[in-house]
């Protein structure tokens, strides 16, 4: 059950997020050790969805030049 109410609310908030223009959402999962981004928002949705996980950077879309390494986003 906890499950999913986490799932619905994580849908529920990135609708809000791309119906309002966020350019992009990042959901850090622990228990996954995972970062889920969301880009692209239309219609009320995310067009795109990628997940990376330790050993990979990302950059973001509104500083292009800053790199995150996502294994030191992780515990």
């Amino acid at each position: 059950m906890r499950y999913l109410q986490l799932t619905k609310g994580r849908l529920n908030k990135a609708a809000a997020y791309a119906r309002n223009a966020i350019p992009e959402y990042w959901i850090l999962s622990l228990r996954d050790r995972r970062l889920e981004v969301y880009r692209r928002p239309s219609h009320g949705a995310y067009a795109e969805r990628t997940l990376l996980t330790a050993g990979k950077t990302i950059s973001l879309l509104t500083a292009l030049a800053l790199r995150v390494e996502i294994a030191a986003l992780l515990p």
